[in-house]
């Protein structure tokens, strides 16, 4: 999988803490546990069109698109697409 861009490990950013606890998701998770969230993240940035993950294949992350969308497709049919439209 490769990324146009890597992040290091997002260890005390506390910059991002609070745009994280936005999340619907992570918005109810003790503080201290999204520390250790964050502290294990990093932020990856994808070339258009790139692929992320193969079907049938395992992958040990979580996915939080931040900026931008993603289309998951099985077997080359579409199944979800979520993100806004460009125009």
């Amino acid at each position: 999988m490769a990324t146009t861009e890597e992040s290091n490990y997002l260890i005390d950013r506390n910059d991002l803490f609070a745009k994280f606890k936005h999340f619907p998701f992570l918005g109810n998770i003790d503080e201290k546990f999204l520390n250790q969230i964050l502290g294990l993240s990093k932020m990856c940035k994808y070339f258009a069109n790139e692929v992320i993950a193969r079907e049938e294949e395992l992958d040990s992350y979580i996915y939080i698109i931040i900026i931008g969308q993603v289309r998951a497709i099985l077997l080359t049919i579409d199944v979800s697409f979520i993100g806004s439209s460009v125009l």
